[in-house]
């Protein structure tokens, strides 16, 4: 049984001036973080990739953009590290040429795992946007792993269960 310790925060849209509900699971602490980015920069990415991030992952990625976490597994797999959207050799970008071939188009890479295959958030504006996935790198096999990043990520825990 997981028991997760959660807080709500509200959280301004940047579009429309309202307030919506987010609940953040677990704080988690990310080690080795690379330079922050601005909200101008994320946009810029968003922009360049043609899909609009869910607003946990900005909120992630603005506060950490990249690192490792502390609680580092989820069910059964070991999360390596968060990909940051820019600075350091590994950023977004740079995972998406190299896996562009294995990745189903609109999946962005987020994150890796030990074996070094990705994490992807699916950005496809259907009923799975927002969904995490990680893609085998040994053949076609895609395996479900939350509904979305605040599950992702409040699903992360020091050991496996």
């Amino acid at each position: 049984m997981r028991i997760f310790t959660f807080k709500i925060l509200l959280v301004p849209d940047v579009k429309y001036p309202k307030y919506e509900l987010i609940v953040i699971f677990m704080e988690q602490k990310i080690n080795f973080s690379k330079e922050n980015i601005s909200n101008s920069e994320l946009l810029e990415f968003e922009q360049s990739i043609g899909y609009e991030l869910p607003r946990s992952y900005k909120k992630f990625i603005l506060k950490n953009n990249g690192g490792v976490p502390d609680n580092e597994h989820f069910d059964e797999f070991k999360l390596s590290s968060f990909f940051p959207i820019k600075y350091g050799n590994n950023t977004v970008e740079k995972t998406y040429e190299i896996f562009k071939n294995l990745i189903p188009k609109g999946y962005l890479p987020i994150a890796d795992d030990i074996g070094g295959w990705p994490i992807c958030l699916d950005l496809n504006k259907w009923n799975t946007y927002g969904f995490v996935y990680l893609v085998h790198m040994d053949g076609p096999e895609i395996d479900f792993v939350a509904e979305s990043f605040e599950e992702f990520l409040g699903g992360l825990t020091k050991e496996y269960i």
